[in-house]
């Protein structure tokens, strides 16, 4: 069984570069893997969706949360 690593942080502090570099090392390891980030807000402009988050609503997360679909779970704001 493989470890998970949770990056968190407040806003501007570097997580999705921290991640750009990560992923853009060479060789990739084999077992490095993203699991995807889920948010109810709307998608800015230079967002990727699928990479950087999944897209979706309030009420897509709270199914999720119930069907325990998430490792980690935080509210903002």
């Amino acid at each position: 069984m493989g470890r998970v690593f949770v990056l968190g942080g407040a806003s501007g502090v570097g997580k999705t570069t921290f991640l750009h570099c990560l992923f853009s090392l060479e060789p990739q390891p084999d077992n490095l893997r993203l699991i995807p980030r889920y948010t109810d807000r709307p998608q800015r402009p230079s967002e990727v969706g699928g990479f950087e988050y999944q897209f979706t609503s309030y009420q897509g997360i709270l199914q999720k949360a119930f069907a325990n679909d998430f490792v980690y779970l935080e509210r903002w704001g």
